[in-house]
């Protein structure tokens, strides 16, 4: 089970208040689960919407419409890939909406907003653990504690190949890290 939001207030922390019934808890380890107060939440129109908050959430970085369009209907004209794109940002903002800062030009997850993500979590104990040649033993535990499963274990989006490889390659990666700190526990 992964540990319970702290009290962390500087912006970018991987939690924040514990009490906050806005906090948007995401498990991306494993089966994706997105919780605020305690209730999973619902409302997401398709895979893709779901798809794109976890993409802004892990790369925490402010993309453009166009680039995101590419990224889930990158087969589609573009015209309709935005318009598309359009229709899953109105969801978000009704589902997650004070967690997400939208532009005309720009998207991307609001870390000022209250939220907790499993993988910011285990990030600072598998940076340790690749550049110390012996981790302690308590953050090998951590690592080992937190990991449920592969990052978006089982999550999958039709006809979106561009998203469908980036995942791939952040499974593979996330995958390995854990591999290392796994084993340098067995050790």
């Amino acid at each position: 089970m992964l540990p319970a939001p702290s009290t962390a207030t500087t912006p970018g922390a991987a939690y924040r208040t514990r009490g906050s019934m806005d906090m948007l808890r995401m498990t991306l380890l494993g089966s994706l689960q997105i919780v605020r107060a305690d209730r999973p939440v619902a409302g997401f129109v398709s895979s893709k919407a779901q798809a794109l908050l976890c993409y802004l959430a892990l790369t925490g970085r402010p993309h453009t419409r166009a680039a995101l369009a590419g990224l889930l209907w990158g087969e589609l004209p573009e015209t309709d890939a935005r318009m598309n794109l359009r229709h899953v940002l109105t969801n978000l903002r009704q589902v997650v909406g004070a967690h997400l800062r939208i532009t005309r030009e720009t998207v991307e997850f609001d870390r000022s907003a209250p939220y907790w993500l499993d993988v910011e979590q285990i990030q600072p104990h598998l940076r340790s653990c690749a550049a110390a040649s012996q981790a302690s033993v308590g953050e090998l535990l951590e690592v080992a504690k937190c990991y449920r499963g592969d990052l978006l274990e089982g999550f999958h989006v039709r006809d979106a190949p561009a998203f469908e490889e980036w995942l791939l390659i952040q499974r593979e990666c996330t995958r390995q890290r854990m591999l290392h700190a796994l084993h340098e526990l067995a050790v």
